[in-house]
């Protein structure tokens, strides 16, 4: 018995066919069958494949798991000790069928043989294959004509052919395109990805691979596209080319980017949420903490704001709510953040900043705002603010507490005239 046998004994006899899948949790897709072929154990990732649930696997025979055309091919393998990789078309629990490659191994616990195989799913490689042993003309037709880009690359990166849709996905043409490489249009920050993957399909550890990566186009528009790759071998197994799909899903992209900061924005100045403010202050505690610095709050209110809008309008009210959000991101540095809290109010955070670098901060802003006129609906409306200050952690050790005193601060300005900044400490 060697040591790989003697430990799926050991499994076998603590976990069962069950702890042997766990075992080999590693492996893409795998079942464990008994010598007359019933299924007893399946990782997650062959259950997905094979489209069962776990329970209903179990029991079944494996024959019952692939097209009829191979029942006699497999029957005749689990006669022999054949561990040599080969072919087979499995039979999802829909009725589709997916192509798979499998590698067996035979194993005996207690005198009962096992079969533990592996699954890679090698379904878009075989459906490029079938496509590309169609006549030429029909080939022709559906390359040049789909609705995605297609092309043929060399295993080095340079490209071979292109369909039309892919010269205009990334705006060269034909010619400009086929004189380069993928390598040369892909975002550097995706680049390292799609090359290891590509090197791994080359090695022969995957027969093809998809990703979302980004393209930079001739006029250096970079474009998110979801990309499927897939190696063409010749008879001998040396590579021939790859065939990579190719489709732009930027709009979809743009779609997630603005569902994302709308989850995290408020909707009319476009400044962060509450929502977001919430998980930045538990970030800059953490950060605060683990280097020992501080950091400080300014919560900002607009003075007289109901008179603003009794005044001038509720429309003419929000567009000074959406002026003084622009002009606070213009007037903080990269790192801090500004949230409209609620109201006419707004919270700033200020990383790395004690409480005279805050105080400045807030007095800055003030002054700034009060130089400001806002010209709506040709009427000029002057603004002013008051501004409160806390830091973290010599007023408090919580972000609720933080804000609060903040707050406080701020009406402790509001008492004192309007139109002032004010630190906790200084009460």
């Amino acid at each position: 018995m060697n040591k790989l046998e003697k430990i799926l004994q050991e499994t076998f006899a603590e976990s069962g066919p069950e702890g042997i899948v766990d075992f080999f949790s590693f492996l893409m897709g795998a079942f464990v069958i008994t010598k007359e072929g019933a299924v007893v154990g399946a990782n997650q990732s062959f259950v997905d494949l094979i489209g069962y649930e776990r329970n209903e696997l179990y029991g079944k025979p494996a024959t019952e798991l692939i097209t009829p055309d191979e029942k006699p091919r497999l029957l005749q393998r689990f006669k022999t000790a054949d561990q040599q990789r080969y072919e087979l078309k499995l039979l999802r629990g829909d009725q589709s069928v997916r192509y798979a490659q499998v590698s067996p191994y035979i194993f005996t616990v207690f005198g009962q043989a096992y079969r533990l195989a592996e699954f890679w799913d090698i379904s878009t490689q075989r459906i490029s294959e079938q496509a590309l042993a169609e006549s030429e003309k029909k080939f022709s037709a559906v390359f040049n004509l789909a609705a995605v880009g297609i092309a043929r690359v060399a295993p080095d990166g340079s490209w071979l052919e292109s369909n039309d849709r892919l010269c205009e996905i990334v705006g060269y043409t034909k010619s400009e395109l086929l004189a380069s490489s993928f390598q040369a249009m892909t975002h550097p920050d995706d680049l390292n990805k799609d090359l290891a993957l590509l090197e791994q399909t080359l090695r022969g550890d995957r027969n093809s691979y998809s990703m979302e990566k980004r393209y930079i186009k001739k006029d250096g528009e970079c474009i998110w596209a979801n990309l499927t790759v897939s190696l063409v071998r010749d008879n001998q197994g040396e590579p021939l080319y790859f065939i990579s799909v190719i489709d732009d899903i930027s709009d979809k992209k743009a779609a997630e980017e603005k569902l994302a900061f709308t989850a995290s924005h408020d909707p009319l100045t476009g400044l962060l949420n509450r929502k977001t403010l919430d998980s930045i202050l538990e970030l800059e505690i953490g950060r605060a903490k683990r280097y020992q610095r501080k950091f400080s709050v300014i919560m900002l209110d607009i003075d007289h704001f109901k008179r603003i809008n009794d005044t001038y309008g509720h429309v003419a009210g929000d567009r000074v709510l959406v002026l003084l959000g622009a002009d606070l991101l213009l007037a903080l540095r990269d790192v801090d953040s500004a949230c409209r809290y609620g109201g006419e109010e707004f919270l700033l955070v200020l990383p790395e900043s004690d409480a005279d670098k805050a105080m400045e901060t807030a007095e800055r802003i003030r002054k700034r705002i009060e130089s400001l006129q806002l010209n709506i609906d040709q009427k000029s409306i002057d603004v002013r603010v008051s501004l409160g200050v806390a830091t973290f952690p010599d007023n408090a050790n919580a972000a609720g507490s933080l804000v609060e005193l903040a707050d406080q601060a701020m009406y402790q300005a509001k008492q004192l005239g309007r139109n002032r900044s004010r630190h906790i400490r200084d009460r």
